[in-house]
C-alpha cells in the first residue's frame, strides 16, 4: 500500500511542475501583453476584465476590480463541480500570479501603427492564455468558461473568446465610440487564432507526455 501511494506521488510530481509551470509562463506573457502592450494602447479589455470596466463605466455601482470578482465566483463554482478541485487550486495560482505580474511589469512598447499594435497584442495574449489552457488550471474568467462548452460541446476555445468578446465590444462600442472597439475586436480576433495554434501544435506535442492534459484542443476528457 505505502508503496503505491509513494509511486502514485512520483509520477504525479512531474505533472504538478508541469502544470505550475504553464500556468506561471502563461501568465507572464499575459501580463506582459495587457500591462506593456494593451494598456498603451488604450485598447477595452476582452474576457471579464473588459466586462467589469464596462459594467463599472454603466452603472457606477462597483469598482471595476470588484465587479471581475462578482463575475468570477459563480464561474469559479461551476469549475469546482464540473472540472475538480485541482482545476479551482490551479486556476486560483493562475489568477494570483497574473494579477501580481500585471502589478510588476514595468515595460512599455509603442507602436506607429495602431492595427499592428492591436495585432501583435492580440497574438502575444493569445500565447499567454494557450500556455495557461495546456495546464490543468486556468487564469479564470473566460478561461473558465471556455474549458467547460468546450468539455460540453467541442466547441473550440478560440471561437468562444471571439463571440464573447464580440458581443463585448459591440457595446463598448455604444459606450466608447467605434474606433477603440473596433482595434479592440481586432486583438480578439488576434488572440483567438493564437490560442487555437497554441492548443493545436503543443497539445498535440504534449499527447505523447506522461500525464496529458492534450484534451484541452479536444472535447475535454479531463478527470474531475
Amino acid at each position: 500500500m505505502f508503496t503505491t501511494a509513494r509511486n502514485i506521488g512520483k509520477n504525479a510530481f512531474p505533472a504538478i511542475v508541469r502544470d505550475m509551470a504553464l500556468l506561471t509562463a502563461g501568465a507572464t506573457v499575459t501580463a506582459f501583453a495587457c500591462k506593456a502592450m494593451a494598456i498603451p494602447q488604450g485598447l477595452i479589455f476582452g474576457g471579464f476584465s473588459g466586462a467589469g470596466l464596462l459594467l463599472h463605466e454603466a452603472t457606477g455601482w462597483l469598482s471595476p476590480g470588484r465587479w471581475l470578482l462578482a463575475l468570477n465566483a459563480p464561474f469559479f463554482l461551476v469549475a469546482w463541480r464540473v472540472l475538480g478541485r485541482r482545476f479551482l487550486l490551479y486556476s486560483l495560482y493562475g489568477m494570483f500570479c497574473l494579477g501580481i505580474l500585471i502589478d510588476a511589469i514595468p515595460t512599455r512598447m509603442d507602436f506607429s501603427n495602431a492595427t499592428i499594435g492591436a495585432l501583435a497584442t492580440g497574438l502575444v495574449m493569445g500565447v499567454g492564455t494557450g500556455l495557461a489552457l495546456l495546464s490543468r488550471g486556468s487564469q479564470g474568467g473566460m478561461d473558465i468558461v471556455g474549458r467547460c462548452l468546450n468539455r460540453w460541446f467541442g466547441i473550440p476555445i478560440g471561437r468562444i473568446y471571439l463571440g464573447f468578446d464580440f458581443a463585448l465590444f459591440s457595446a463598448g462600442a455604444i459606450m466608447l465610440g467605434p474606433a477603440p472597439a473596433a482595434r479592440s475586436l481586432a486583438v480578439t480576433a488576434a488572440m483567438a487564432f493564437s490560442v487555437e495554434m497554441v492548443l493545436k501544435f503543443f497539445g498535440g506535442w504534449m499527447a505523447h507526455a506522461p500525464a496529458s492534459v492534450s484534451a484541452a484542443t479536444a472535447p475535454m476528457r479531463e478527470a474531475a
